[in-house]
């Protein structure tokens, strides 16, 4: 698909002006691996908040069964599209493939993106609905439901807190920042979740996938995700990419939505920041901190003030990391770090591929 600015911009215009009296809403999941159980679990609840879901486009990231007669089996009150990928194109792939999809095949007004293990309440679309109407039935306006397991949302909606890329910050650490806040007498989120938010919506820089709600209209607005990302970061870069261009993302507190699976994060209780964490999954490792520097590639304004950043938070990790100096792997990591930082900067991200998947095992 070609993405011509000026038409671009026209179809935008018009989808703002036009705006749609009903609040109809599709949604699109991807999926990979044998994850039939997580994904059943999420189909049933969805066909629950029928009529309230029109569809569900569902992309086969390349797996290992029959997409089709899977559905079929589960034999849902629910129109589902299948769309088949034959290798995993990452989540990048799927939901460039699955935006797509929902754009030619379905007529509602908004898409509403959830990953496989993402289980929305009972009320959690109605409770977008509000929010859609509180800020103005805007088609320029996102909506993310809130995932507890999140620290960055929870951070967002109890102390209000920046979700987003930081001017000249490097992973988020911008030393400006830690000295505004030491003098504020600023305190870390804890994780005390039992009471009310403070902040029931905030506005944010960017978003993960699972629970965003957006226009039809954004899938010509702006380019679909890279597929060069492949996996990690690339809904972060989509998404400001769509603030950039004149939207603006709301995280809603109310709107909850439940990882039903545990992210290995969830799964391990970290002892150093997971980069150089010598058991982590070096694929997270590697497209997690390649991606994240080619995406504030596009919020450096001054790149002395980004590369000391950077050293003051690659001292901090390592120093931090001291229970592994004399394991092998950590030093190991380093270098594979440093590899991703300079592919990063760049701008050229080698697609995924065997051979990129070779050299990456060569770290482990």
């Amino acid at each position: 698909m070609t993405y011509n600015k000026s038409k671009l911009d026209s179809t935008m215009r018009l989808c703002i002006v036009n705006k749609e009296s009903a609040f109809s809403v599709s949604c699109v999941i991807v999926t990979y691996a044998d994850r039939r159980n997580l994904l059943g679990e999420v189909l049933r609840r969805l066909a629950e908040l029928v009529p309230r879901i029109e569809s569900v486009v569902v992309v086969f990231n390349g797996v290992p069964y029959q997409p089709r007669l899977f559905i079929d089996e589960l034999n849902l009150p629910l129109i589902i599209y299948v769309e088949s990928l034959d290798t995993n194109m990452g989540s990048a792939g799927g939901y460039a493939k699955g935006l797509d999809a929902a754009a030619t095949h379905t007529q509602s007004a908004y898409l509403w993106l959830l990953d496989d293990d993402n289980r929305p309440d009972i009320d959690a679309l109605a409770k977008l609905e509000s929010a859609w109407y509180l800020l103005g039935s805007d088609p320029a306006t996102l909506l993310l439901s809130l995932r507890k397991d999140r620290w960055e949302y929870l951070s967002a909606v109890y102390k209000g807190e920046h979700m987003g890329f930081i001017d000249n910050a490097f992973y988020n650490f911008h030393l400006g920042q830690v000295i505004r806040r030491k003098l504020a007498g600023w305190s870390a989120f804890r994780g005390h979740t039992e009471t009310h938010p403070n902040y029931p919506l905030v506005r944010i820089g960017y978003a993960d996938y699972g629970g965003l709600l957006l226009h039809r209209g954004w899938t010509t607005r702006v380019a679909p995700p890279r597929g060069d990302y492949f996996v990690y970061g690339d809904d972060h870069e989509y998404t400001d990419r769509i603030t950039r261009s004149g939207g603006h993302i709301y995280l809603c507190a109310s709107s909850i939505v439940i990882d039903i699976d545990r992210s290995w994060f969830q799964a391990r209780q970290l002892r150093c920041h997971y980069l150089l964490d010598p058991d982590a999954p070096v694929l997270r490792v590697y497209f997690g901190l390649r991606n994240r520097v080619a995406s504030e590639v596009a919020h450096i304004s001054s790149p002395p003030l980004y590369l000391l950043n950077a050293l003051i938070f690659a001292t901090r990790i390592v120093l931090g990391a001291y229970r592994y100096w004399f394991d092998p792997r950590f030093w190991s990591r380093l270098q594979l770090l440093a590899a991703a930082f300079r592919e990063g900067r760049t701008g050229y991200l080698r697609p995924m591929n065997s051979a990129l998947k070779q050299w990456i095992s060569n770290y482990e």
